[in-house]
């Protein structure tokens, strides 16, 4: 803004401004202040800057006084504060965002969770995105986070997996003695204290145990007897999900 008529030493404002006046001066400046309302305006625009604490006060009317003599003009408020403010805070928020994500990884690395469906059938999926349905009486135990190269899980009872494909991963489906494993599959898993059955409807699985292994695909279920540790192939199996883990 431009100093307008009437114009009054910088000096004198910055005495008025900081209370080091006399009363002549205190006067001299009011007078000059309620001259026009251009001049109150810039008494009120300096006054703002007064509002740092005194030493940065009084640097601030010395440079206004520089620039006013030199310039004949009025320059506006110094905005490094307000922008040093946003700084801190876009860094704090980062920071915390961190510390957060640091927080999270370390502490979901180790806890595991229980689900169990009591009564129910459940649906839910787990944090790699792969979909389960786990029938009535069932129990599946999983990770809060995956973590490593594979994704496992252990299973009692029975429960139908569409798996979410990852070629970089593993899905691992731990049962009794039965380790089955698949990239991408659609798989039911039925075990009982007898035996344990596996029915691949889509994709395809490995199926291990007690040292045996079987590949399976579409269509095919395996029978692994606990007592005995055989691993028995039925082909040609109906390839759709049990009626108890299709959703409506």
């Amino acid at each position: 803004m431009k100093v307008t008529d009437n114009d009054m030493p910088e000096e004198l404002l910055a005495k008025y401004l900081t209370g080091k006046n006399t009363p002549n001066e205190k006067l001299q400046a009011e007078e000059w202040i309620n001259a026009s309302d251009a001049n109150r305006q810039y008494y009120e625009q300096l006054k703002t800057t007064n509002n740092l604490n005194d030493n940065d006060a009084e640097a601030w009317i010395r440079l206004q006084n520089l620039i006013s003599k030199n310039h004949g003009g009025h320059i506006n408020k110094p905005e490094y504060k307000f922008k040093a403010r946003w700084i801190q805070l876009i860094v704090t928020i980062m920071l915390i965002g961190l510390i957060s994500y640091f927080i999270r990884t370390k502490l979901y690395r180790n806890v595991t969770l229980n689900l169990s469906s009591g009564a129910d059938v459940v649906h839910d999926d787990l944090p790699d995105g792969t979909l389960f349905t786990l029938n009535s009486n069932s129990q599946l135990s999983y990770p809060a986070r995956f973590t490593g190269n594979k994704r496992s899980v252990n299973l009692s009872g029975e429960a139908y997996f569409d798996i979410k494909a990852d070629k970089s991963r593993l899905f691992i489906i731990n049962i009794k003695t039965v380790v089955i494993s698949a990239t991408s599959a659609l798989v039911n898993v039925k075990g009982n204290d007898k035996q344990t059955e596996i029915t691949v409807i889509n994709g395809k699985a490995k199926i291990s145990s007690n040292g045996k292994e079987l590949l399976v695909d579409p269509g095919e279920k395996i029978i692994s007897n606990t007592n005995n540790s055989t691993l028995f192939k039925e082909v040609n199996i109906v390839k759709k999900p049990p009626v108890w883990a299709i959703t409506h």
